[in-house]
């Protein structure tokens, strides 16, 4: 191998990189450059120097990426944490950007009590704030009225929750009316979202409506949204994806609660678990199905059954 090559490799490894300054190895780089020394190289070894070059760049990337939180690098994982069907690593990650929480002392989010960042103490913080009114929690920009309790009870859950995950994606939008009214989101839930945390602060919420992946609204069985309840509606969630994160892909069918595809309820593409489906959508009626864009009028049936049948 020749001199310049060997020369240029050196220059690239880990090891030579712990004992010199980047600014150096840049500038040696740049003399070799111009002297012709990168010019003489075989083909074979410049690919393998831009492979080195590659990998380097890609840690630096890594290493640089800002984090909503630069003074917190807590992973996010929590041993008290359940697991759910099909969850991977895909589903968390501690480089993700955390929740933005703050606290409010009345019921529409306009009188600030403080902002709850991730790497706070609620013991030093009860003695400023620990006898304001917690009202309502602006969660990610949104507003929430939560159930009325004091700050001093109200931080070690916030602190959770502004440790936790943000939402990377609106998977389910659920409602607490029966028809995902504007003003009646309750949260977002997407596979990464701490249920443990944010069951703790949204405790209480009515849930009567949902809108699962962008379809159109339905009306589910009236429940209150704890830390149970947002596991179920989760795992709904996750039940649309394949193991490895890639959302699941192939043909879908249509299920509607009435006999001509006027109300529909969610579609169903193969492989989807339908188990954790039916957490979400219990016993509803399917009447009818759409399928490569005709309807037809089934036997009727409720929700289960339908979904065993259709994601085969």
């Amino acid at each position: 191998m020749k001199k310049s090559f060997m020369f240029l490799v050196a220059v690239l490894s880990f090891s030579a990189m712990a004992d010199r300054v980047i600014d150096d190895k840049l500038a040696l780089i740049t003399k070799a450059s111009t002297s012709g020394e990168i010019d003489r190289l075989s083909r074979a070894e410049k690919s393998l120097i831009n492979q080195g070059l590659d990998q380097i760049i890609s840690l630096l990337r890594i290493d640089t990426r800002p984090d909503d939180r630069r003074d917190d690098r807590r992973d996010d994982r929590r041993d008290d944490r359940p697991t759910y069907p099909g969850s991977g690593d895909w589903r968390r990650n501690p480089r993700h950007e955390r929740n933005v929480v703050v606290s409010f002392s009345d019921d529409s989010c306009q009188r600030v009590v403080s902002e709850i960042r991730a790497n706070d103490r609620c013991d030093r913080l009860d003695g400023i704030f620990g006898s304001k009114n917690v009202w309502s929690v602006s969660i990610n920009g949104h507003c929430t009225d939560t159930q009325d309790t004091s700050f001093r009870n109200s931080c070690q859950n916030l602190v959770d929750l502004a440790q936790a995950q943000r939402p990377r994606s609106a998977d389910l939008e659920i409602y607490s009316d029966d028809s995902c009214g504007g003003g009646r989101l309750v949260t977002t839930i997407d596979p990464g979202v701490d249920c443990l945390a944010l069951g703790k602060v949204l405790r209480g919420k009515n849930v009567w409506s949902v809108r699962l992946d962008g379809n159109k609204c339905v009306d589910v069985q009236d429940r209150s949204f704890n830390e149970t309840s947002c596991a179920v509606l989760q795992d709904a969630v996750v039940a649309t994806y394949e193991t490895d994160g890639r959302r699941r892909r192939g043909d879908t069918i249509e299920l509607f609660s009435d006999d001509s595809c006027g109300r529909a309820i969610t579609t169903i593409t193969r492989g989807d678990n339908c188990e954790a489906l039916k957490g979400l959508y219990e016993n509803m009626r399917v009447w009818s199905v759409k399928f490569r864009g005709q309807c037809v009028d089934i036997q009727d049936t409720t929700f289960g059954p339908a979904c065993d049948s259709y994601s085969r």
